[in-house]
C-alpha cells in the first residue's frame, strides 16, 4: 500500500520478498500473529524461519471468532482493543519501536474494518490507526507520504527508495506500511500452498527477475483508469533492463513469462494469461477482489496467488474505479530497482 495514496478499500497481500537486493530488514519487520487459529502460528512459524525475523519481532494477539469468520471482519474499536493496542504495546515493551517499519500479518486476520467509512486492515494499519477525513477516503483524495507518484500531470516522480530511507526523512510522520502473508479462508489458499508459495520466493531472492511485465488492456474501464501509467512505466523498466509489453487481454497467452502483470477485469482466468514465476507481483483491478464471501462472479486475488504469484491485491468494498485506490504501475519499477514487494 505505500507506493499509492492511501485509500480506505485497499486489501494488499504482499510478501516480504525481495526482487534484486536486500532493503527492507527482518529486524526492521514486525510478525503479528493469531495464537487462536492454528494456520496462523504455522504459516509464522515457517515465515520467520525463512526470513530469520528475531523472536523479539514476533507478536502474539487474539481475535474474536468474527475476525475468523467466512465475513472476515471487525469494527474499529476491535482493531484498537485486539490487534493495535497489544502490537504497540509488545513494541514498547521490548524497546523495539524505534526499528519497526512494517507489519506482516500472518493468516487468519480480518481483511476488512467495518464503520462508516468501511476501510481495509492494511489501510488502516498504514495511518496508524488514525483515519484522516471520510470524505478524502471516499473520493481517494489522501495520499499517502510514501507515494512516489507520478499522477495523470507527470509531474510528480519519486525514485525507489526503501522504507529506511523514508523513516530518516519524514521522522514521526512515518506511515506504517503493511501486509498479509497469506488469505487462508473462504476461496483462499491452503496453508500448505501459502507456505509453498512462501518458500518459492525466497528461493527467487537475490536472483534477476525472469520473464516481462505485461500490462493488459481492453476496452473496460478498469484498465481504462490506470492505462495512462502503462507507457511511462514500461520505458521505466526498459531503462533497468527489463522487458515490458502493452497488449490487450484478449492475446496474452500462457506461452509466454512473467514477473508482473497488471490487468483490468472483474473477471479473468490467471492459469489461461502468461505463467508467473517465484516472486512475481500480479493484481486486477475491481470492486470485489478482497471480499472473499461473496460476490463471487468476481476474480478474487488469491486466484493469482494460487497461479504462482508471490503477492496480489484487491479491494473490501466498492471503490469506484478512482485509479488512487489501486496499485501505480511504477510499483513493478521499484520492485525491478531492488525494493520488496511491500516497499514497492
Amino acid at each position: 500500500a505505500s507506493m499509492l495514496r492511501l485509500l480506505r478499500r485497499t486489501f494488499i497481500a504482499f510478501l516480504l520478498l525481495p526482487a534484486v537486493a536486500h532493503a527492507l530488514g527482518p529486524h526492521e519487520l514486525l510478525l503479528v500473529v493469531n495464537v487462536d487459529s492454528p494456520r496462523s502460528v504455522e504459516l509464522a512459524n515457517h515465515y520467520a524461519r525463512l526470513r530469520q525475523i528475531p523472536p523479539e519481532n514476533i507478536v502474539g494477539v487474539t481475535l474474536p471468532p468474527v475476525a475468523t469468520s467466512p465475513q472476515a471482519f471487525i469494527s474499529r474499536e476491535e482493531f484498537t482493543r485486539w490487534i493495535w493496542e497489544p502490537v504497540q504495546a509488545a513494541l514498547r515493551e521490548r524497546r523495539i519501536e524505534d526499528h519497526i517499519l512494517a507489519l506482516a500479518y500472518s493468516a487468519d486476520f480480518p481483511v476488512l474494518i467495518a464503520g462508516d467509512p468501511e476501510i481495509s486492515l492494511t489501510g488502516l494499519t498504514h495511518v496508524r490507526n488514525q483515519l484522516p477525513d471520510a470524505e478524502a477516503i471516499r473520493k481517494g483524495a489522501y495520499t499517502s507520504r510514501l507515494f512516489a507518484g507520478p499522477g495523470p500531470d507527470l509531474k510528480r516522480r519519486g525514485t525507489p527508495g526503501s522504507l529506511e530511507q523514508y523513516a530518516t526523512r519524514l521522522l514521526t510522520d512515518m506511515p506504517l506500511p503493511s501486509m498479509l502473508l497469506a488469505h487462508t479462508g473462504s476461496r483462499g489458499e491452503s496453508t500448505g500452498q501459502a507456505i509453498r508459495r512462501l518458500q518459492g520466493g525466497v528461493r527467487q531472492q537475490g536472483s534477476p527477475l525472469s520473464g516481462q511485465v505485461f500490462f493488459l488492456t481492453s476496452d473496460d474501464i478498469r484498465t481504462q483508469c490506470r492505462s495512462w501509467q502503462f507507457a511511462d512505466a514500461a520505458a521505466e523498466l526498459k531503462l533497468l533492463g527489463q522487458s515490458a509489453q502493452i497488449l490487450p487481454l484478449a492475446e496474452a497467452t500462457p506461452a509466454s513469462t512473467a514477473w508482473g502483470i497488471m490487468a483490468g477485469t472483474a473477471v479473468l482466468d490467471p492459469t489461461r494469461l502468461p505463467r508467473l514465476v517465484p516472486g512475481s507481483l500480479a493484481e486486477h483491478l475491481t470492486s470485489y477482489a478482497a471480499i472473499f464471501y461473496g460476490h463471487t462472479y468476481q476474480t478474487k486475488l488469491s486466484a493469482w496467488l494460487q497461479a504462482g504469484a508471490a503477492g496480489s491485491a484487491g479491494t473490501v468494498t466498492e471503490p469506484m474505479s478512482i485509479w488512487t485506490k489501486f496499485p501505480h504501475a511504477r510499483m513493478f519499477v521499484h520492485y525491478a530497482s531492488g525494493c520488496t514487494l511491500l516497499e514497492s
